[in-house]
């Protein structure tokens, strides 16, 4: 019979993370800010929401733009101008660790000495586990988000850096109604920006709802267009009239993600007879479990500029401390618990001819430290596990992204070629296989689950 594991924690009342409020925040999530502990450096702009759908709730910071004004010079806005600096996606430099920590989140807790079960069926993490993770982008935001990118005029664009969205062609944007985002014009080309709309779609598919929102925009200086007015500004940043571009949700707030200390290379690292589970608090297994969806994620994905970045340094180097260092494209939201999962580019296209080339030396270390990292994960969302036994009945998974994302994105429709539609084709064999060897994965620890 399978074991159910406990653990006694301070039970939370209310949810520890971001919910969904009424009245003028309605369509967005804003922090409960009953329940969160602010310390003095947490000043109230990064309290609000990601700018996904609807208006910016009000704070001191709030970008104050006239929306019937068209003549708009590409001026920063003050409030942009007087915020403090932050690094790509919102990132803020030099914060605490983001694991967390008792110390960190436990003020937001009611004491009820409940005992919790952490894991179900051997496998799964509990439905309090589960309720307690970030909810994050509804598919109605998402539309709204869409829908906002096409119909708000660019009202300032600036060139991209280390510290804001990123450099390398990139760009931050701020639309009309003070909504801010970050323009990636993909350095790997066409196969880059597919690859990373394709990755938000796949997260969709597993409810990994910490994507940011991504949509397609081509631009242009006609009269029509949201990017009319910034036709000098545009030619300062090599951005050629009629080139699409990726518009990326910018999220304000985010601190370092770094590995949980149970994700390590070995086998069932994290399973439910772990000893150091039973020594996690709450908060702490939460965020573990945002992590596990992460390997799965990052597997299939076959994502080479991420979590493996620090592996590989570890494996040529020998020095094991940096599996403590700050993760590569990936950042942590402390008010929502969220872990956020952006710069997707180098996933799918990018990643799979490097993973299907084991007899380079390149590919066969990452494949090896993939294979390593999904082999340390035996604990599973139930949606997520669900979710790959679906895609794994599917014979061509590839399609499914497809058309997914030409439904979503309007402006997909047009720029989606049979040429890029081909090579998704090539690739889809590739994808099969990564995915069946995360279904085969779950259900050996499923078998392992109804033994211990």
């Amino acid at each position: 019979m399978a074991k159910v594991h406990f653990i006694q924690v301070a039970l939370a009342c209310v949810s520890l993370f971001a919910v969904p409020n009424a009245g003028e925040n309605a369509g967005k999530f804003v922090p409960n800010t009953a329940t969160i502990q602010r310390g003095p450096n947490n000043h109230s702009a990064n309290h609000v929401g990601a700018n996904s759908a609807g208006a910016n709730s009000a704070s001191a910071n709030r970008l104050e733009v006239n929306a019937g004004q068209q003549s708009v010079t590409n001026q920063r806005p003050a409030a942009i101008q007087t915020e403090q600096s932050a690094v790509h996606m919102g990132r803020q430099p030099a914060q605490n660790s983001p694991i967390p920590a008792t110390n960190q989140q436990s003020a937001s807790v009611q004491a009820l000495g409940k005992e919790v079960p952490l894991v179900e069926d051997g496998k799964y993490w509990s439905p309090i586990v589960e309720k307690l993770l970030p909810q994050g982008l509804t598919d109605a935001e998402y539309k709204m988000w869409v829908q906002k990118t096409e119909s708000r005029d660019v009202i300032y664009i600036e060139e991209g850096t280390l510290a804001v969205c990123g450099a390398g062609g990139n760009a931050h944007a701020i639309l009309d109604d003070g909504t801010r985002m970050c323009v990636r014009n993909s350095k790997l080309g066409p196969m880059g920006l597919v690859g990373e709309l394709l990755a938000f779609q796949l997260a969709r598919l597993m409810q990994i709802r910490t994507v940011p929102a991504i949509a397609l925009s081509k631009v242009s200086t006609d009269e029509n267009s949201p990017w009319r007015g910034q036709t000098a500004r545009l030619r300062e940043l090599a951005m050629a009239d009629g080139v699409y571009v990726a518009l990326i949700q910018w999220i304000p707030g985010l601190s370092e993600a770094k590995f949980p200390s149970m994700i390590k290379q070995e086998p069932y690292s994290v399973d439910m007879d772990s000893p150091q589970l039973q020594e996690l608090d709450l908060a702490s297994v939460v965020y573990l479990a945002e992590w596990t969806d992460l390997v799965i994620f990052d597997y299939i994905t076959g994502h080479v500029d991420r979590m493996t970045i620090a592996l590989d340094a570890i494996m040529k180097t020998g020095q094991t401390w940096l599996i403590k260092t700050s993760i590569h494209n990936l950042g942590w939201k402390k008010e929502t618990g969220a872990l956020c999962i952006f710069d997707n580019e180098s996933a799918f296209f990018a990643s799979y001819p490097v993973l299907k080339n084991t007899a380079n030396n390149i590919g066969r270390n990452l494949s090896t430290m993939y294979d390593a990292l999904l082999k340390s994960v035996c604990i599973f969302r139930r949606s997520t596990a669900e979710a790959v036994a679906m895609l794994h009945r599917i014979d061509d998974v590839s399609e499914l992204l497809y058309k997914r994302l030409k439904e979503s994105d309007p402006v997909a429709e047009t720029y989606l070629t049979d040429e890029l539609h081909d090579s998704l084709k090539v690739n889809n064999e590739i994808l099969k296989q990564r995915i069946a060897a995360v279904f085969d994965h779950i259900q050996t620890c499923k078998r392992r689950g109804l033994i211990l």
